[in-house]
């Protein structure tokens, strides 16, 4: 079987993400605060892997496909435009083919 041409790959990144970097921030009362920026808006495929109850929480994991891009670290976070849900990413993201064309993040929802 053929790999999809990008025009094909298009259609499968039909959800608008949020790609959020922390800063830390001091009050004046020297209170530290994390404060999220979104770096940047992109499109990508979502795909929720499950999850698992842990007494009376869940926990929820999920795979995004974006766009290569160099600028992404593991402390950043993943929120789905038009909505609360934000995801954590849990491994540096992977050029799956090494050809620089898209990567795949693993992430874990945040449930605060």
């Amino acid at each position: 079987m053929a790999s999809p041409t990008p025009s094909e790959l298009v259609g499968l990144k039909n959800w608008q993400l949020t790609l959020e970097s922390p800063a830390d921030t001091v009050d004046g009362s020297g209170n530290a605060t994390v404060v999220w920026t979104v770096a940047v808006t992109v499109w990508g495929e979502y795909e929720g892997l499950g999850g698992t109850i842990l007494g009376t929480t869940a926990e929820g994991d999920a795979r995004f496909t974006i766009w290569y891009r160099t600028d992404i670290t593991p402390r950043w976070r993943i929120g789905l435009s038009g909505t609360a849900r934000k995801f954590a990413i849990v491994t540096p993201p992977q050029d799956r083919d090494g050809r620089r064309y898209e990567m795949v993040i693993l992430a874990k929802e945040i449930l605060a």
